[in-house]
Parts: structure tokens; C-alpha cells; sequence
């Protein structure tokens, strides 16, 4: 039997509820397969893999789609741009299965209204009109559970490439990126926070998948400057619009200052610090505005390279 704990670090006195033992084998699997198919289709910089064919880099060189210099950053810029678009589509289509229809409406669609904190933690209308979570007993579906657990892999095969790698100019920064995105996903899947998981992901990878989609163009060798810079322009809007209006609106509004009030079996909620794990959730959202704000200062800084002192738009974190 589970044995609430009155700390607001650790959710429980043992094993939280939704967690499966098993599941550190299907992050385990799709970190090794991931990886696998990375040096397949992108490759890898490490000198023991770098001469290795691979086939986003054949059909590269093969029709001179880029420099030669600049091949291995194409592919690399390609594996993460497919990732992106993938984990916002499928991301997507999660949220909408929950979000229900007019007979029968979803979670989401009454969060849309109202935007109150509860709905990250309460199974329905009738629980939120009661004010009782159903937290941390909150259902979680298999796809999503898999699909969180992917993005770990996915995020640890990176952690394992950037290691793995010839060692670049912002490895370090990155090194920290990856680190701090696995412990994120790690635990907000053990404290049962994937309703503000699933929204933090779409938030991060619209602004990505137009980055990398940016990085590919700027490396194709017969891009074009100004359609070059709106599409960096616009990246850095989206940036900007996601990752601190949207997640403003949609995460740090609702968390923070529109919670309500509402009762578990531990206790009465009245804010979102005073359940056990509290913490973690708020916290974490610090250190996301954080690194989004490094990332912002670095984008409005090379905006005012290309303006004003007319530099090409290239990513400068990758030079080697």
C-alpha cells in the first residue's frame, strides 16, 4: 500500500503508482535504438564512426546538396528536424484524443475555457466541479507513457552522441541542454505530470522544428540570404510566442496564480508548492525560462550580427 509523505520533494513513502519497473527497459530500448538509427541515416562525427557511410550523407554528397564541409552538419540538422516534427505531431495527436468532442468533451476543452491549474491533476469535470484531484492516480494512457519514455531515449541517445562526438564549441552548453531535458522528462513521468509534459513539448518543438528546418536551408548550397533571414526571423518569433507567451499562458498562469483549491487524500491544495512534489513542478519551470532565456539572448544577439553588421546566418554553436 502507498503511504502518502508529507514532503514537498518526494511525492510517496516507496514506489509512486504509475511507475513500472519496466519501464527503465523500454527507455533502455529506444536509447539503443535510436541511436542505431541516427548512425544509419545522419552518422556520427566520432573518429572511430566518421568515415562510416550513412544515408542522409550519401545522398548529400552524392547530388551536392551541400559543401563538403558542412555535410555532416546537413545530416545532423535533417535527424533532428524529423525528430522534432515527429515528437510535435504525434505529441499532438495525443491531446487531441483527450480533448474529446461536443457529446463528449475532454479534459483540455475545459481547460481551454478556464484555464485553471486543477485540470493538470484531475480526471474530469465532475472531479474539478468537486474540487478533488485524482492526482497521483491520474490516468495516463500506454501511448503516452511510451511516447514520454521515447523522448527520454531519445534525449539520452543525444546526451551519448555529444559525448561521443569530436568535441565542439558548444558542447558544453548542450552537454547541459540534454542533462537538464532527461531529468525534466525523468521526473515529471515519476511525479505524474504528463498533462504538462504533453504541453511543454508542442511549446519547445515548434520553435525546433523551425530551427533545424532554418540550419538544413542555411547549409544547402544554393540558399538564398533573404529567405534565409525570414526564416531565421520567424524562428526567432516563435521562440519568442512559445516558449514565453504560450507556456506563460497555458503553464505558468494556470501552475501558479489560477491553481484553485481543491482536496486529495494527503490534504487540502491551495497552492500548487503545498502538495507533496510541489516543488518539483515549479522548479522545473524555472529552469525551462531559464535556458529559454539563454537561448533568446543568443538569438537576438546574432539577429543584430545580421542587421547591422551584415553576417551570415550561421549557427555558431557548431563550429568545430
Amino acid at each position: 500500500m502507498i503511504t502518502y509523505s508529507n514532503d514537498r520533494l518526494f511525492t510517496f513513502k516507496g514506489v509512486t503508482p504509475l511507475v513500472d519497473k519496466n519501464d527503465k527497459y523500454i527507455v533502455l530500448f529506444f536509447t539503443v535504438f535510436l541511436s542505431i538509427l541516427r548512425l544509419v541515416f545522419s552518422g556520427s562525427d566520432s573518429p572511430l564512426t566518421a568515415k562510416w557511410p550513412s544515408v542522409l550523407r550519401h545522398y548529400i554528397v552524392k547530388y551536392k546538396i551541400s559543401s563538403e564541409r558542412k555535410v555532416s552538419k546537413m545530416s545532423e540538422s535533417i535527424w533532428y528536424f524529423v525528430w522534432h516534427t515527429f515528437s510535435f505531431g504525434y505529441a499532438v495527436k495525443i491531446l487531441l484524443k483527450e480533448y474529446g468532442t461536443m457529446e463528449k468533451p475532454g479534459w483540455i476543452r475545459y481547460f481551454a475555457k478556464d484555464l485553471k491549474g486543477i485540470w493538470f491533476f484531475s480526471e474530469d469535470l465532475e472531479h474539478v466541479q468537486n474540487k478533488i484531484a485524482s492526482w497521483p492516480m491520474l490516468n495516463i494512457t500506454f501511448e503516452t507513457r511510451v511516447f514520454l519514455l521515447m523522448c527520454t531515449g531519445f534525449w539520452i541517445s543525444c546526451l551519448i552522441f555529444i559525448n561521443w562526438e569530436t568535441r565542439r564549441t558548444d558542447s558544453t552548453i548542450m552537454k547541459f541542454h540534454h542533462v537538464t531535458t532527461i531529468l525534466l522528462l525523468a521526473l515529471s513521468y515519476i511525479y505524474n505530470f504528463h498533462r504538462i509534459s504533453m504541453f511543454v513539448i508542442i511549446f519547445h518543438d515548434i520553435p525546433d522544428v523551425l530551427l533545424y528546418l532554418t540550419k538544413v536551408y542555411s547549409y544547402y548550397v544554393k540558399n538564398n540570404d533573404v529567405v534565409l533571414v525570414i526564416s531565421f526571423g520567424i524562428y526567432g518569433i516563435s521562440h519568442f510566442v512559445m516558449r514565453f507567451l504560450f507556456l506563460s499562458r497555458y503553464i505558468v498562469y494556470p501552475l501558479l496564480m489560477n491553481f484553485d483549491v481543491f482536496d486529495y487524500s494527503g490534504g487540502t491544495i491551495k497552492y500548487l508548492w503545498d502538495f507533496p512534489g510541489g516543488v518539483i513542478c515549479p522548479a522545473s519551470i524555472a529552469v525551462l525560462m531559464v535556458m529559454n532565456a539563454y537561448w533568446l539572448n543568443f538569438i537576438i544577439s546574432l539577429f543584430k550580427k545580421i542587421i547591422f553588421n551584415r553576417a551570415e546566418v550561421v549557427d555558431t554553436r557548431e563550429d568545430d
